[in-house]
């Protein structure tokens, strides 16, 4: 069967015009505080409403490109967003057209719950029949967020900044990792919060980090509801100044760089730190690290 490869992801803005849109679509309806709503488009202004995602994710495809061609295997990689363009249906108008039968998905979330997995799964099935593509057979990626080359590819990114002049001495660093917050409820049933802790874990076990933790951010949706905590800004202010002088953030819970990465954590707790007096670092993302890529290379080919 004629096979290809499809990196789904989240999507972002490449204009200020496209901003509000692209929130109102994100949104689908469900109303949140308009003090939420007008703090994010903020947030967007502040960078002209360019996120950084859709070019980051096009790295990881030339990426995979290029480990798929220097294993000989003329498999062709698509992309594919939830909230941007090229939408779902989009693609699979393009794979029809390109007659395509078979797709690896591969869905660019660290860790599994409905709004990081399962709803990707069910828009591109929804948009596979408005594209008149059910004969196209799709099956999707595993959890990878324990797998040894996600961690060394993070392990990686955070030495980086460890062996950079001026680096944090680690006895005087808090490392704190990072995910998105979801609904308490959501990440009981999927476990969302035991992958987050697990990765970290070993993360930090290798690194032979003294202080670490885990902390939550981006969190949105109805104030009242439980959302999984604390917040990376609380953490922060509950750390033992006296012991600790800088804060290193590992936004292992993220793929690649976009505006919950670019505001929340390089301008927000960037912010909150040193305020605090304390030296704010923070780790890349995986993005194409060959690592990652590799993971994806093997990840789809068990798929073929």
């Amino acid at each position: 069967m004629k096979t290809a490869v499809l990196l789904i992801g989240y999507g972002g803005p490449t204009s200020k015009a496209e901003v509000l849109p692209f929130f109102q679509h994100v949104l689908e309806g469900v109303k949140i505080p308009q003090s939420r709503f007008d703090e994010v488009l903020r947030h967007y202004d502040r960078f002209d409403g360019v996120s950084p995602y859709n070019a980051n994710t096009y790295m990881q495809k030339e990426g995979l490109e290029r480990w798929f061609e220097a294993k000989g295997l003329p498999i062709p990689v698509y992309v594919g967003f939830l909230y941007a363009s090229p939408n779902f249906q989009n693609i699979f108008e393009d794979l029809k057209r390109d007659g395509i039968e078979k797709v690896a998905g591969f869905v660019l979330s660290s860790f599994h719950c409905y709004v990081s997995f399962d709803k990707y799964i069910k828009k591109l099935k929804i948009a596979r029949a408005a594209a008149d593509a059910s004969s196209i057979l799709i099956e999707f990626s595993e959890n990878f967020s324990k797998d040894p080359l996600f961690l060394e590819a993070q392990k990686e990114r955070v030495k980086q900044v460890l062996n950079q002049t001026g680096s944090p001495e680690i006895e005087k660093t808090f490392f704190l990792f990072s995910a998105h917050s979801v609904p308490v409820p959501m990440s009981n049933k999927y476990g969302y919060a035991r992958q987050f802790t697990e990765a970290s874990t070993l993360i930090a076990k290798d690194l032979g980090l003294l202080h670490w933790g885990c902390g939550y951010q981006s969190r949105s949706g109805n104030p009242g509801d439980a959302w999984l905590s604390p917040d990376v800004r609380q953490t922060i202010r509950r750390l033992d100044r006296a012991q600790i002088k800088n804060v290193m953030v590992i936004p292992i819970g993220f793929l690649c760089d976009h505006m919950e990465i670019l505001y929340d954590l390089d301008v927000d707790a960037r912010r909150c730190a040193e305020d605090l007096g304390l030296k704010y670092f923070r780790s890349p993302t995986v993005g194409d690290h060959p690592k990652f890529i590799e993971l994806i290379g093997n990840q789809v080919l068990k798929e073929q």
